[in-house]
This record gives structure tokens, sequence and C-alpha cells, in this order.
């Protein structure tokens, strides 16, 4: 009964209650071991169960406690029939009616603290009383922080002493040896319960990833040690050796293995490219440190960023200017912007202009802003189209990317914006440009239209950085045009934007005009702007340097405030840009914001 991915989450789930109560954890605690520590989702299990609602999750393993039984020679056995049932703690909540989000309090209860501020308060599980967060401290742990990968993190944390490894154990254990004597009941391979567990529940890994990046040996062992007899199906990919893994380490042909049959490929599904079986394949054109093409087949190619969080360094930047012309004389006929990683892209080398700031390099701060110019306009006016792939975080520089292409083809759960002003900054890779240029396009389709309130939406979103939570609200905000498609799986947007690739060059694509006349609101429309940020600093919602940033920015998306509207060329735009972004640098307060963001991974609103 139940779907694959539920079969084996309310197992998880089932296993954490347990952990958690027998062993005095706090839901703080389980969400923070069941979070992206091992490569799941900031709500962890805790807070996934009040998003999904406890009712539901309570029908769920009554349904599987009504469907399955105990017996071993039954088609209905489940190796752990006797945890399937609903915890007392769980019933309670539910005859409370603490169903989670949806009536306002589960594990965790929303309320309204000093000064109206929203204030999230936390179960006690031992009194259900709600109280303040209590901040898990696992000294043990903190180490893995500095281990690059999520991969090498699982192994360390599974053989941690402490609290945090003994939670770990005594969850992911029984559930990998739950996965494991599933296989062949639930579904015909391991890759099945992965992706479920990917796909459905936003895993990084499923459990026999999980468990080839922890050591199969080490597993069995351990299961062992804790009294847990490995399933059969466990033992016998053990068997196969000390280096023994579910999946096979050719990437270019990928194998798992599969209980009685031994190594099978893994299956490619259709729609789907796999840019680490195209790598393994030879298909890489060129690379350099932190970015490569690589051949998708049918004369188009992808260009991958892989620096840490794909941020815009020195090998990104030199790849994105190099690519359209490369590609054009080797024969392609398009370019994919993407890559398969959680996120698209991250923003600009913020230590690295932290590092210009303190040694006052303006010279390099300028010529780095420039390259980042120069290869965006390369995009979007080089000799071959280009369709940008944005998933995840999609920030900054990283929006700035996508304004560049001719189309985007955008993974559902975006989170797009120009959050420059978050460190004391303003977007000057060609963003506040193309706000600009859009909005006298939009404009130009009807007589006599001002393209005013297509600059006033852009600027609202650049100086309250704004970011979308999906495709759909980047395209409200105008940062996807209404032909800019929508993929809803993230392993399928790198083919669907190869796709629209191939049909804008055999539609006889023509780069736009780089002098393109661009129609500048100018001061009347500036002077609205500059009123709605005083009327912000007057209500409190922003601080005087955030005027001082918005003031800026409405220079630069006015075409430099001039008396009255003219028509400008993306360059004296990108020029403005420049010289906005370069007098922030040299001030205090910006690099105070660009401080704390590098040392907290939070704003500053100084």
């Amino acid at each position: 009964p139940n779907f694959i991915g539920n079969r084996i989450g309310i197992a998880e789930m089932l296993l954490t209650f347990r952990a958690a109560l027998e062993g005095g954890y706090t839901v703080e605690e389980v969400d923070f071991l069941n979070g992206p520590l091992f490569g799941r989702p900031k709500t962890g299990s805790f807070r996934l169960g009040d998003l999904v609602g406890l009712d539901v999750v309570a029908h769920v393993v009554r349904n599987l406690e009504e469907n399955l039984n105990g017996d071993p020679t039954s088609p209905a056995f489940d190796p752990l029939y006797d945890l399937m049932k609903v915890p007392d703690l769980l019933s309670q909540l539910v005859g409370d009616k603490r169903l989670g989000d949806k009536t306002g309090a589960g594990f965790y209860k929303k309320t309204k603290g000093a000064g109206g501020k929203t204030e999230i308060l936390s179960l006690d599980l031992k009194t259900l009383q709600y109280r303040p967060r209590e901040e898990p401290k696992f000294e043990e742990l903190a180490r893995l922080a500095k281990l690059v990968g999520f991969p090498a993190r699982v192994g360390d944390a599974l053989r941690s002493e402490g609290r945090g490894g003994e939670f770990l154990r005594r969850v992911y254990l029984p559930l990998f040896n739950y996965a494991a004597a599933l296989v062949g009941r639930i579904c015909d391979t391991p890759q099945q319960i992965d992706e479920a567990m990917r796909w459905g529940y936003g895993w990084q890994l499923g459990p026999f990833a999980l468990m080839d990046a922890a050591g199969i040996g080490w597993v069995v062992s351990a299961m062992e040690s804790a009294g847990i007899e490995p399933a059969e199906a466990l033992r016998e990919v053990a068997r196969q050796g000390s280096e023994a893994t579910w999946y096979g380490k050719d990437a270019a042909q990928p194998t798992v293995y599969v209980p009685h049959a031994g190594y099978q490929p893994v299956a490619t599904r259709p729609g789907i490219i796999e840019l680490a079986r195209l790598k393994a394949a030879g298909r890489e054109i060129k690379a350099n440190a932190t970015a490569g093409l690589i051949d998708l087949g049918d004369g188009i190619a992808c260009l991958e960023f892989r620096s840490k969080a794909n941020i815009l360094d020195e090998g990104v930047v030199a790849m994105i200017n190099e690519a359209p012309e490369f590609l054009a004389a080797a024969g392609f006929r398009g370019l994919v912007v993407g890559n398969q990683a959680d996120h698209f892209c991250r923003g600009a080398n913020l230590m690295q202009i932290a590092g210009w700031i303190v040694q006052k390099d303006w010279k390099s701060i300028e010529g780095a802003v420039k390259a980042l110019q120069d290869g965006f306009m390369n995009l979007r006016h080089g000799p071959i189209p280009v369709v940008a792939a944005p998933i995840g975080q999609t920030l900054g520089g990283g929006t700035e990317v996508c304004l560049h292409c001719a189309e985007i083809q955008a993974g559902a759960d975006l989170f797009l914006g120009l959050v420059e002003v978050g460190v004391g900054l303003l977007p000057a890779a060609g963003g506040l440009k193309e706000i600009a240029r859009r909005a006298s396009e939009w404009a130009s389709q009807v007589p006599d239209q001002d393209p005013y309130p297509w600059v006033r939406r852009g600027f609202e979103a650049v100086a309250t950085a704004k970011v979308s939570t999906s495709a759909f609200e980047a395209r409200e905000a105008g940062f996807l045009s209404a032909q800019d498609g929508v993929t809803f799986h993230k392993s399928r947007v790198i083919a669907d934007a190869k796709r629209r690739c191939i049909a804008l060059a055999e539609k006889g694509w023509v780069p736009p005009d780089r002098n393109q006349p661009i129609r500048v609101i100018g001061a009347p429309g500036g002077a609205a702007m500059m009123l709605g940020v005083q009327l912000f600093e007057w209500a409190g919602y922003a601080s005087e340097y955030d005027k001082h940033i918005g003031k800026k920015i409405v220079h630069v998306l006015t075409g430099g405030m001039p008396v009255a509207p003219k028509t400008v060329v993306a360059q004296d735009l990108l020029d403005l840009e420049l010289e906005a972004f370069l007098s922030l640098t040299a001030e205090p307060k910006t690099f105070e914001r660009i401080k704390h963001m590098l040392e907290t991974k939070k704003p500053l609103r100084n």
C-alpha cells in the first residue's frame, strides 16, 4: 500500500519519533539532524509533518497498519510492522486539533511576539507545551562543515560519537535495512526507492546512495553491533567485496546492484539529460577550474558553472566571455546555461569584492564588473542563441545571467531576485539596464504607452531585494517573460532548455542590436520613485542607507535623471551601473553589510 516514497518516508518518520522520545531529543535537534546536515530539506521531520498536516500523517500510518502485517510468509509482510502504529504523541496532537500549519500549531506554533513580530515557538515533547526556540548544539558534528561535498559528511556523521551520531544511527541503520528488505516487494530496483526519496521528499541521496556514501561494509557491521539482522539483499551486495556499493563506479555507464540479478544498467529516462554521464563519456568540449562546456548533442552545448555555490568567479566569467564565439566557430548552433546542482548561481564572489575593498583596489573591482558586463552582453548579442536553465537559488548576478539570455527555461522551484541591496550594492552587470530595456520594449508595443509602471515594478523588486518563491512569481515580477518556459521536474530542465534552444536556432535566430534604442523615463518618473524611497524611510521600512542606495538605483533606471524622458543605448546604462557600483564600494556601510553577510549569511540593514 501507499506510494514508494510514503512507504520509506513514513518508516523514517516513525523511527525518528521513537529515537526522539527514547533519547530525549528536542524538535529543533531532530530537525537539525534530519535536515541539510544529512542532505535533506530544512523542514527536517517535525517541520515536514506540520507542513503536510499531522492528520494526514496519522491517516497514512493507519493505512499502512491496516493493510500490512508482521507475518513473513504473507505478501503484505512489513519488516517494521511493529512500528506501524500512530504514536500516542501524534494521536494527542491530532485530537487537540493541533494539525500543523493549517491550524497554526503542531510541532511548531506561529505567534506574535514583542512589537508584533512573528515568533515561532517549539513543542516540548515531554509537556506538550510550547516554548521559545532552543538552538541545537552538537559539538561533535561541527567539524563536518569543513568537509567538501555532502557524501563525504555522511560516513563521518554516522560514525560520530555523542548524541548526534547516536540519533543518526538509531534512525538510519534500521531505515537502510528496511529499504534493502523492500527491494523486490515494493519496487524492482534500489534506484526506484532512491528516486522516490529524491524527487518526492527532496533528499539529496536516497537510502541506497547514503549506504554507499557511508560504506556498505561499515553499515553491515554497525547493524550487527546494534542488534539488527542485515537484510539478505544487503548481505548479498556486501559479498561482492570490501569496496562493494549499490551503484557501480563507472559514471559513463552507470549500474545499480539488483538482488539476485547482479549489477544492471541504470535506465536513462526519456526527456532527461544527465550532465555527469555526458562528462564521463568524454563529451566535455572545454573546461577551466570552475566552468566547463559540454556537448548536449544536436549542435547544442551546455555551459556549466562548477565554482562553490556556483558563484561568478574568474573562471566562470572567463568561460561566459569565451563561449558564444568559441562554440559558433566550432559549428554549434546554440548554448544552454545550466547545471544539475541544487542551485543555479548565488551571484558574485563577495569574498573577493571584500578583499579588494580592504585593499582599496578600485581598479580590480572596475575590471571585474566590466568583465561581467561584457560577458553578459556577449550572451545576449553573440552569434548563437542562449537559453538559461535556472533552478533553485538564482540570486544577484545569477539573475542577471538569465536576463541576458534569449529565453529562459526555468525550474518551477525558483528563488530568483536582484538582492544586491542586502550587501550595500546594486546590480551592475546589466540587471538595471535590463529592467529599463524591457520596460521600454513592453511600452513600445502600445502607442504612446509610458514605460514608468514597468520600471517602477522593477525598482521595487530591486530596492526591497525581493526573491521569488517560484518561477511563476518570477514571471509576475517581470524577470521571466510570457514566452519563457517552466519545467516542474528539476531533472528535466536541461533537456527542456535544449529543446527550446534548438527551436530558436531552427527559427533562424538573429542576435538583437547592441545599440537598440531604450526609452528611459528621466526625472519626471524618477522623482516619483525618489518620493517613494523617502516615504519608506519615514515609515521605518528603510534605513537612511537604504534610501541612499535607492536613489542611486533610481539614477541608473532613469538614464541619469535627465530633465525629460529620452532615448539611450545599453552601454549608457551599463556605464551608469558601473559608476554607481564603484561609488558604493567606497562607502563604509557597504563594507559593513558585506562583512556581516560573509560572517552570518544574513543581511544587515544599517
